[in-house]
């Protein structure tokens, strides 16, 4: 990785261009080691004035401080409690650590909030209370009185989306647009029942946390292999999954097609070209491995679900780290698709679902709906700085969120109390936190119960209400 970047930062040098690294860098750099020019632009700056505070890095606040070491004419603005953005760099310890570091400064909180009502923001001040590194502040409604939140545990996550469709329709029935609805969660893969349930109600909605769920990557390939064994016929299928072996390009590829199209026998074709030595020699190794987990997969035909595990465990998950900075979302994302698919008792009945849903383009809504009316579907990141008349959080339980990657240390936790913080001050009337009861995963085996999240167990009684699911709740 050193001798890559070393090549990288000569190449930029090569064609006189700097990334937005650099730009810090370097003019951290001259005002750093530069008396001269830091008075200058120190004079030329009588007064310098930050926004968003709370997500600036270690070396945009030194900036900072460099450019206002002349007059001390220093103003940020921030919320600590919404510091969320660390996996980029955010230092959070900059707002937290100001007052200390310019002890002659004022300090003024901004507690009036014109958003939210009185209901969903006595939620939030006890939300955040429970954070230990902050500045304790209340936020105040000028709005009058509304509904308190309600908290919904749902049987499972197919129920849990089912109860948010049925709830969305109805809000639509009484009054509010789908623009101004959204549902929010903590990583993409979360939303992927929600996604397959509006589909199936006609919902029409925009995911702003990523491709919709069935048309990322990760998610074509592996479903690749599954189309495969249903049908080795598939052109398509089958040079998706080949691309993705080593040594094997688009020549290779084609020329085991055409092979196994001819062949009664599809799988024992690819077996002779391995066994003959027809193909390249680094080809030969990816076309046997290939050869061997299809056969297993035919064996598997029964349990899409365990077939996807299988493709996952075959070299699937290597790929991904090799290929993607974030393997590990996107494995997360093949683990949940594997948990969809254990209600499935045939790989047919699978695929056709999947195939019927990329048929529907959930466009169209009740009669009456307005053009481009389309629910948000957001990861609470994304959501930062907006705002909906209607806001359901889902997925509250334990290693969903908070996420289990953020359980190992105190500030991770606190983190991610910030970030349901977030979640829950974008709603202005209605503010509906889900978690399903039970889990499901061919990983564990089957059922398993979850816990709600410990930021739901935190919440006093008294500031929400609690609703247990019924039919009527769900259709």
């Amino acid at each position: 990785i050193a001798g890559i970047f070393a090549l990288y930062q000569e190449r930029k040098r090569e064609m006189n261009i700097m990334d937005y690294d650099d730009l810090l860098w370097y003019l951290w750099t001259l005002l750093k080691e530069d008396e001269r020019l830091r008075k200058k632009y120190g004079t030329l700056f009588e007064y310098v004035l930050v926004d968003e505070y709370q997500d600036t890095n270690l070396i945009q606040a030194e900036i900072v401080d460099l450019l206002s070491e002349e007059h001390r004419n220093l103003l940020v603005v921030g919320d600590d409690s919404q510091s969320i953005y660390s996996f980029r760099g955010a230092n959070f310890a900059n707002i937290l650590d100001f007052p200390r570091k310019y002890p002659d400064a004022a300090v003024y909180k901004l507690e009036t909030n014109y958003r939210s009502t009185p209901e969903i923001l006595n939620l939030a001040n006890r939300v955040i209370l429970h954070n230990t590194q902050q500045f304790y502040k209340t936020l105040r409604p000028v709005r009058r009185s509304g509904e308190k939140p309600q908290v919904v545990a749902a049987k499972d996550v197919l129920d849990q989306a089912r109860f948010v469709a049925t709830r969305i329709l109805e809000l639509r029935q009484a009054g509010y647009s789908l623009n101004d609805m959204a549902v929010l969660y903590r990583a993409h893969y979360q939303s992927m029942e929600l996604q397959m349930e509006l589909t199936r109600r006609g919902i029409p909605f925009e995911v702003r946390s990523g491709l919709r769920f069935f048309e990322q990557a990760h998610i074509k390939d592996v479903v690749a292999y599954l189309k495969i064994v249903s049908n080795p016929l598939d052109e398509i299928a089958w040079k998706r999954v080949l691309k993705i072996c080593p040594g094997i390009g688009k020549v290779t590829a084609s020329r085991i097609f055409e092979r196994v199209k001819e062949s009664p026998d599809p799988f024992s074709a690819l077996e002779r070209l391995v066994e003959e030595k027809e193909l390249p020699a680094n080809a030969q190794k990816s076309a046997k491995s290939l050869g061997e987990l299809l056969l297993r997969l035919e064996e598997l035909e029964a349990s899409p679900s365990t077939m996807i595990k299988e493709v996952i465990n075959s070299g699937y998950d290597e790929y991904l780290v090799t290929r993607y900075p974030d393997h590990r979302e996107r494995l997360l994302d093949l683990e949940e698709l594997a948990n969809f698919a254990f209600q499935y008792q045939s790989l047919d009945a699978f695929l056709n679902e999947l195939a019927l849903l990329g048929e529907m383009e959930a466009e169209t809504i009740v009669v009456g709906g307005i053009p481009d009316e389309k629910l948000t579907l957001s990861s609470i990141h994304q959501a930062k700085g907006l705002e909906w008349d209607v806001v359901f959080v889902i997925w509250l339980c334990e290693g969903g969120f908070p996420s289990s990657y953020s359980l190992k240390n105190k500030e991770d936790i606190e983190e991610e109390r910030r970030l349901f913080y977030v979640a829950c001050t974008r709603a202005k009337d209605h503010l509906f936190l889900c978690y399903p009861l039970l889990g499901e995963s061919s990983f564990r085996d089957g059922r398993f119960i979850r816990k709600p999240s410990r930021f739901l167990r935190e919440l006093d009684p008294g500031t929400y209400e609690k609703v247990n699911l019924t039919k009527e709740h769900l259709f």
